[in-house]
This record gives structure tokens, sequence and C-alpha cells, in this order.
């Protein structure tokens, strides 16, 4: 896939930027919320159904459904090195990318920003998208363009928290029969 180089990220560019030390104050600007492993564990046993499956995980924060999606896939039968390249996760937090990369290293884990990458499609789409409030998501109007600018059936609340657009820009890069699961 082509990554952009991705100078502004979208959705939190503005927060990039500052240093922020509080890590309360920065899982807050980034709309950080951690899943469980267990709730992780049965989002992907109902989506992934073949151990060929390609899955992806738009917002991976330190990896926890990137680790639950390689288990899934090894259970079902595939072989390590197939798991991991059937996975691809991406993360525009530097911190949490590092984390993410620290869990699974040679799953392909870009340091980006969804709304700017191609992606091909896929089987499966897991996570937890960040929940930032809309008054807080940075050129707003830009994410809006680039998720909905080729859609007329989607109609979307300019008010809508940035979890929304995950799911609508998620929804485009399924396969027919694919899935989609995130906690919201």
């Amino acid at each position: 896939s082509n990554v952009p180089a991705t100078k502004h990220p979208l959705y939190f560019g503005c927060f990039l930027r500052k240093r922020l030390q509080s890590t309360r104050l920065r899982k807050r600007l980034f709309g950080q919320f951690y899943t469980p492993a267990p709730i992780v564990k049965l989002i992907a046993k109902l989506t992934i159904k073949t151990r060929n499956d390609r899955i992806l995980d738009p917002a991976a924060g330190d990896g926890v459904f990137v680790e639950g999606v390689y288990k899934r896939l090894l259970e079902l039968g595939a072989s390590p090195n197939n798991a991991q390249k059937q996975i691809v996760a991406i993360e525009v937090d530097p911190e949490a990318y590092s984390r993410a990369k620290d869990r699974l290293s040679r799953v392909k884990i870009l340091n980006t920003d969804f709304f700017e990458v191609y992606l091909s499609k896929f089987n499966a789409i897991v996570g937890n998208p960040p929940y930032i409030e809309q008054r807080e998501i940075g050129r707003k109007s830009a994410i809006r363009n680039a998720v909905l600018s080729d859609e007329k059936r989607i109609k979307m609340n300019a008010r809508a928290g940035i979890y929304a657009y995950f799911i609508a820009h998620s929804a485009k890069l399924l396969n027919e029969d694919g899935l989609l699961c995130f906690v919201v």
C-alpha cells in the first residue's frame, strides 16, 4: 500500500506539536481508552473467520488488538509468518505506536494518519477508535472531506465525534462479506 508522508495528521496534528507531559491529558486529547484483553479476544473470535483473513486495526493504540487478532489467526491455523503479514495496523501517536511495535515487531504497523493512507480491502476491521469530541478534532473539515466526499449515501451530523468517522471510513475498506467490530 502507498503511504503518503503525513506532515500534519488530520485528526490531532495540533496535539502532536505540543509536548504533552501529563499522561492523563495525553490520553484525553488523543481519545485513548484501552480495551481489556478478554473483550479483544471476543471481538477477534467474532470477526476473524479463517486463517487467511486480512485484518485492519485503524487505531492500534498500544497494540492490544494487534496481538489479539494475531493470536486468533494462529488459533485458526495460520503460520506465525503468514499471520504477521495478514495484519495491518495504524497508530498516529508516536508513543503508542512504539508500544505497539514492541508488542509485535514484525506486524505491519504504520505510524501515520488513518484518514490519509491508501489501503486495500480487508476481511475484518477491529479496534477501539479514539473518543475525541467534535469540538476538539483538528482539521475537521478535511476529515469530513476525506471520509464523506465520495459517499453520497452516508449522512453524518457535523457534531459527530471522531469515532463516527473511523466507522464510516473503515466500512469503505471492508470486503463485500467483511466484518467490522469496534468498541464504541
